[in-house]
């Protein structure tokens, strides 16, 4: 026994909704420049002559003038009608069936989110495209050094994930100083010969110990590729949900036989 032809699903919905939104913008764009710009073509007219004496009739035919006319308003609109209404319809479709379409979120074995509408899961795949960029931004601990997390350290707002610097910085504190050494010794007559200098003399020592709120180059690793693969599911759950057969329906037709009603 064969299996039943199973009708279109949502994706393939999906896949020419942008055609058909062009196309009826198209049309409906190429409808105001006809009614703004070409009025002659609403227009048509047959023009004769005659003539009172009868000498001068042979002049009639000469003078007639006939312009066909193009089209009508209506049958401009109807064309417009043709590609809107079955955009239109697309629209009503895909927003229906949406409201069946959902699908987990799921990892592995495990479901990270259950029974998600396929319209919030293009968000979310959207929003965790985002927030990756905002991950891939951050800075992280620099290397060469001994660093150590310190969960009795906080930050000014109190918050954790301190690390501190397992090197501590040490720098001498200087004064500067004149040195100095006589090179000809003075005598009654002449002063001595003095060379002088500068000269930073050591009083003290600093030491500064460096802590940072940053993370490691493992712990961003780590994010990055924890939101790498939650946007894989949610991408993977949205084609499952888009497997949702169309739930056909129509409305294009309904609205324009209002709005010609007499």
């Amino acid at each position: 026994m064969s299996e039943q032809k199973r009708g279109p699903e949502l994706h393939e919905l999906l896949a020419v909704q942008g055609d058909l939104e062009a196309n009826a913008r198209r049309v409906i764009t190429e409808g105001k420049d006809t009614f703004i710009n070409r009025e002659s073509h609403f227009e048509g007219r047959h023009r004769t002559l005659r003539m009172f004496k009868e000498q001068d009739q042979h002049l009639e035919s000469a003078a007639e003038e006939h312009q066909a006319l193009t089209t009508t308003t209506e049958a401009k609109l109807r064309y417009v009608e043709g590609p809107v209404g079955r955009f239109w319809d697309c629209l009503l479709q895909k927003e229906r069936t949406n409201q069946d379409a959902r699908a987990d979120v799921t990892v592995g074995d495990a479901i990270i989110a259950k029974d998600i509408p396929a319209g919030a899961l293009v968000a979310f795949e959207r929003e965790l495209k985002d927030y990756r960029a905002l991950l891939d931004s951050l800075k992280t601990l620099p290397p060469g050094r001994k660093w150590i997390k310190d969960d009795s350290l906080a930050a000014a707002d109190g918050s954790k994930g301190v690390y501190r610097d397992g090197f501590l910085d040490k720098k001498l504190k200087t004064v500067q100083t004149i040195g100095y050494k006589i090179l000809v010794p003075g005598d009654a007559h002449h002063p001595a010969q003095v060379e002088k200098w500068k000269e930073n003399e050591p009083v003290g020592e600093f030491t500064q110990e460096t802590i940072s709120g940053k993370v490691t180059p493992a712990e961003k690793s780590r994010l990055l590729s924890n939101v790498t693969t939650l946007i894989g599911a949610v991408k993977k759950a949205r084609m499952r949900a888009n497997r949702v057969l169309i739930v056909k329906t129509a409305v294009g037709k309904a609205f324009f036989d209002f709005i010609h009603q007499t």
